[in-house]
């Protein structure tokens, strides 16, 4: 039922949310795709140097360990380049389509953000439909959330280190000068008893 599996995509938030790495989210994705929308075969590609690498998978997937295909070749590639959602009824009849395996027959694939693709295939024609899409959509946007809190906590994280370290530079820096004017006040005491001082 759709609604009850948009109920569950709800609380794969959570999920997601306590995911402290990028390929945890990545995992997670691919676990929730199976625990939740049923997809038995699904895979998270990301895009790096030109290539996209999947770096994660459901077990039912026959695949070589983290295969990797151009970025801007197959569906995947298309999904990837024009960032945009790709349902494809019949790898054999596209012509876009470079599967992995043979014995691939339907896929639906969902750009996830500007990182990658996720896709999710089957040995059977016609197995996914717009619906499928949809709510792989809504997977992916939540694991988009979780990878974009992500960025913004590791970026947050450098920033205060690099805040500690300007603080400890400016803090050793005034520190010296402090203490040379102390000393010379204190000089300036034993010479003469000023309010000014």
């Amino acid at each position: 039922c759709r609604k009850e599996a948009i109920a569950n995509l709800h609380d794969i938030v959570d999920e997601l949310a306590a995911c402290e790495s990028r390929q945890a989210v990545l995992e997670q994705t691919v676990d929730a795709a199976g625990r939740v929308l049923e997809f038995d075969r699904a895979a998270v590609a990301v895009e790096d140097g030109g290539l996209l690498e999947v770096r994660a998978m459901s077990n039912e997937l026959a695949l070589q360990d983290h295969p990797t295909l151009p970025a801007d070749e197959g569906i995947a590639g298309k999904t990837y380049q024009q960032e945009r959602a790709i349902l494809v009824e019949d790898v054999a009849e596209s012509d876009e389509a470079k599967p992995q395996s043979g014995d691939m027959r339907s896929a639906l694939s969902v750009p996830v953000h500007d990182i990658g693709v996720f896709q999710a295939v089957e040995t059977v024609p016609g197995a996914f439909d717009q619906q499928d899409l949809e709510l792989a959509k809504l997977l992916v946007q939540h694991t988009e959330t979780a990878l974009e809190r992500l960025a913004r906590e590791r970026e947050l994280r450098d920033q205060n280190e690099r805040l500690e370290q300007f603080t400890d530079v400016v803090s050793h820096d005034l520190r010296n000068p402090l203490q040379v004017a102390s000393n010379w006040l204190e000089l300036a005491r034993e010479d003469c008893d000023s309010e000014y001082l």
